[in-house]
């Protein structure tokens, strides 16, 4: 009898343990959701005149794959970060704003870009992409406006608080991925086992800029106590475009989103 006891006892403390130890490790592929570069639609978007490609060697060695719109008469520029499970060029081929270029990069691992996803590599990423922009493509600081989509609100955040920039545009934000994983994975120890925290409540305290945030009252992915803290934490001015029926996937479908965005830049 003791032997059944304790067998009922042990068993669901090793396979916790080893859910616990599989976290820590694998966490990367709960998080990252890399996409492939398909090929007609970087032939196609190679074809279109109003399309440049871009690419960085990064300080450690790995290519990161941009695009940008050209067009010379549009002073704005607007460097997006977009979300965990996307393919960068997906975006700035099918989004135009009035008055505003659109550059993205890949993150590593993503598209054509090298490398490994990590909380400290698109940190460092995106720090090298803004010295690019502005000592390389002469994008002055004051006409750039950093924008960034779920998991790259956090980077946009976090490179808004280290280089100077206009202003910021986040859609669909958090206050850290700590908390957003504590939401779904509540019976785990999230603190002890997270090492991807993407902090930005930390960041949004460092310096005033005027930030847009967009979010949706449906949006199940990152729910808005999430979103609400970040506002909360955010040390300059914030204009809020809140979309009662809008999810975490559907939010760019929205009119109101884009009509916001183009008013603020």
């Amino acid at each position: 009898m003791q032997k059944v006891l304790l067998f009922s006892v042990l068993v669901p403390v090793i396979l916790y343990g080893a859910l616990c130890i599989w976290v820590f490790f694998w966490q990367g592929s709960l998080l990252f959701f890399p996409q492939p570069a398909e090929a007609l639609h970087y032939g196609a978007m190679a074809k279109n005149p109003n399309l440049e490609n871009w690419n960085i060697r990064t300080s450690d060695g790995n290519s990161l794959d941009g695009w940008v719109q050209v067009s010379p008469k549009n002073r704005t520029t607007v460097l997006y970060f977009w979300g965990n499970a996307e393919e960068s060029t997906y975006f700035v081929d099918g989004t135009a704003y009035s008055g505003a270029n659109i550059v993205t990069f890949n993150y590593r691992g993503y598209g054509k870009s090298t490398g490994e996803p990590s909380e400290k590599a698109l940190f460092s990423d995106a720090l090298e992409i803004y010295e690019y922009l502005v000592t390389v493509k002469n994008i002055a600081p004051e006409n750039l406006v950093v924008m960034g989509r779920s998991l790259g609100s956090g980077v946009a955040t976090y490179l808004s608080s280290q280089k100077p920039v206009r202003k910021v545009v986040l859609v669909t934000p958090y206050d850290s991925i700590e908390n957003v994983a504590k939401d779904t994975y509540g019976y785990l120890p999230v603190s002890l086992l997270i090492r991807h925290r993407f902090e930005s409540t930390k960041y949004a305290r460092i310096k005033s800029i005027e930030m847009l945030c967009i979010y949706g009252g449906r949006d199940d992915t990152i729910r808005n106590p999430r979103t609400e803290k970040l506002l909360e934490s955010w040390s300059g001015p914030v204009r809020k475009v809140f979309l009662p029926t809008a999810t975490h996937h559907t939010i760019f479908q929205f009119d109101e989103t884009k009509q916001a965005i183009d008013g603020f830049l």
